[in-house]
């Protein structure tokens, strides 16, 4: 999949967000534009992320939130993805723990 990535025009960020996963993002005066997270079939992430999905589709003010958070740390860190990804990280391990709770 890496080769049909470059050839869409993302940059091959490598394993980035935990263990056997891999980044794909497109980038444009050091802001990200795009990322595409790649994991393996039945990695625990696939699953969390699902379960967040179906959260967020379910619970309109949770979407809000989580759009909002995106928005400040978009602002506040665009051009620094790893200290963006530190700050959204701590919120997203309590979504997540929500959406699970469901």
């Amino acid at each position: 999949h890496v080769e049909a990535m470059e050839k869409a025009g993302f940059e091959d960020a490598g394993q980035f967000v935990m263990k056997d996963s891999h980044l794909f993002r497109i980038t444009r005066d050091h802001a990200i534009l795009a990322n595409i997270h790649f994991f393996p079939k039945r990695h625990i992430h696939i699953k969390e992320m699902i379960a967040v999905r179906d959260f967020l589709r379910a619970n309109p003010k949770e979407a809000e939130d989580y759009s909002n958070i995106k928005n400040e740390l978009y602002e506040k860190y665009g051009r620094d993805y790893t200290v963006y990804r530190k700050y959204k990280d701590d919120y997203m391990d309590a979504l997540v723990k929500r959406a699970w709770s469901v």
